[in-house]
């Protein structure tokens, strides 16, 4: 652990490494020899370093890692399909210059915890074969340049618990979603409780349905048993703890280690029209709600005084009228 100091100059690579961690220095490159002395379950930390240029080649033939962390950095071009099609636990890439649109030819394989790519310049719409990340728990494209419609797939992902789409070119509606087909379906959004949708192009209506499917939200009582959001792993007796960044009480604090009980749903800054769904006020773990900057119209319901877990509501720059709800006070 080299972490936090100002080393220059390449990574220094032991031989045989479990862990290493080199994030938070002034390190330029990535010895060519790095792979050869991995033999075993690897954990790579490189963030905050001047690392540029595109992503080396050789972290694909790494079998052996689990975690790689190069955040922070200025890595260029596109980011390549061996990375997410492979065999890592955790990759984030966020903060880099990352470009182009994600690769299309997921078949099985697959990033089994973490995607993170969150403040990069990548664009297109999400590609499809992503629904074959099936283990993924945290999905973070937030800060891009991705448009097109709301991608449905990803409501199948049975143990997503945070998607941020926040801040992209995301169009077209969202509410009606839940519902296409057979209204019955019991498989949507199964685990997830934390979804940030703001600063987007989205419109329509919000329908009451969509929040219904929120079933962890809607929990009234947690489990003391139950574990932490599922975002910790324990490799070579380092504990890596995920990170994931919401706009919270107005600032965007960077929240580690969620709680079963944390929820937050943030769909600010769209076009989103009619009223605020009576639905929401299901939602009885949800400790934040922004529905700001729209045009939501009508009056704000009384159901939403059942939210008893909530510390933040945001919902101002609409269209709403009548009385604040004695509920609410």
């Amino acid at each position: 652990d080299l972490s936090f100091n100002k080393i220059q100059g390449p990574i220094p690579i032991p031989v045989s490494p479990q862990f290493l961690d080199c994030s938070n220095n002034l390190f330029s490159s990535i010895p060519q020899y790095l792979m050869e002395r991995v033999s075993s379950p690897f954990f790579l930390n490189l963030a905050n370093n001047t690392l540029h240029g595109a992503i080396p080649p050789m972290l694909c033939n790494a079998s052996n890692l689990q975690f790689l962390d190069i955040s922070y950095n200025n890595f260029s071009g596109h980011v390549p399909s061996c990375l997410v099609d492979g065999h890592l636990t955790i990759l984030k890439m966020r903060h880099n210059r990352l470009e182009g649109s994600l690769p299309d030819d997921i078949k099985g394989r697959c990033v089994s915890q973490t995607i993170d790519f969150n403040g990069n310049q990548i664009e297109g719409e999400l590609p499809r074969s992503l629904s074959n990340c099936s283990n993924l728990e945290v999905f973070d494209v937030g800060n891009n340049n991705f448009s097109g419609p709301f991608p449905t797939w990803i409501m199948k992902l049975p143990k997503l618990k945070v998607l941020v789409l926040r801040s992209n070119r995301f169009s077209g509606a969202v509410g009606k979603i839940p519902v296409e087909g057979d209204q019955n379906r019991t498989d949507d959004f199964l685990s997830l409780q934390i979804i940030d949708l703001a600063s987007n192009n989205f419109s329509g209506t919000l329908d009451p349905r969509w929040f219904e499917k929120l079933r962890v939200m809607i929990a009234t009582s947690m489990n003391k048993n139950s574990a932490p959001l599922a975002l910790e792993n324990n490799l070579s007796g380092k504990l890596y703890r995920d990170t994931v960044v919401v706009t919270y009480k107005g600032t965007p604090p960077t929240v580690s280690k969620i709680l079963v009980a944390f929820a937050v749903i943030d769909f600010s800054g769209n076009a989103f029209a009619g009223a605020i769904p009576a639905s929401i006020g299901r939602l009885a773990s949800l400790r934040g709600l922004n529905l700001s900057g729209n045009a939501l119209a009508g009056t704000i319901p009384p159901e939403l005084g059942g939210l008893r877990q909530l510390e933040s509501l945001d919902l101002s720059s609409n269209r709403l009228e009548g009385r604040i709800p004695k509920a609410l006070v």
